[in-house]
């Protein structure tokens, strides 16, 4: 996943007024700074009340759900 795409998500959730939390690689990279690796996906935790939200939020963007070891995964 790219820098720029990272950062779009961000906006567009930004924009819908939806609260979201980065974790994984790109919390860590934003912690320290700078780029540290190659990241395949994003970590994004939101309140349970924003789910539906962020569902709506990510297939505007073209991503679309899926299913991986009982987590949602969106491509």
């Amino acid at each position: 996943m790219e820098t720029a795409e990272v950062l779009e998500v961000v906006r567009e959730c930004r924009a819908a007024g939806i609260e979201i939390w980065i974790d994984g690689g790109w919390c860590v990279d934003a912690l320290l700074g700078r780029w540290t690796r190659d990241h395949n996906d994003l970590d994004i935790a939101v309140g349970r009340q924003e789910v539906s939200r962020l569902r709506e939020c990510l297939a505007v963007l073209d991503y679309a759900a899926g299913n991986r070891d009982g987590a949602t995964e969106w491509k």
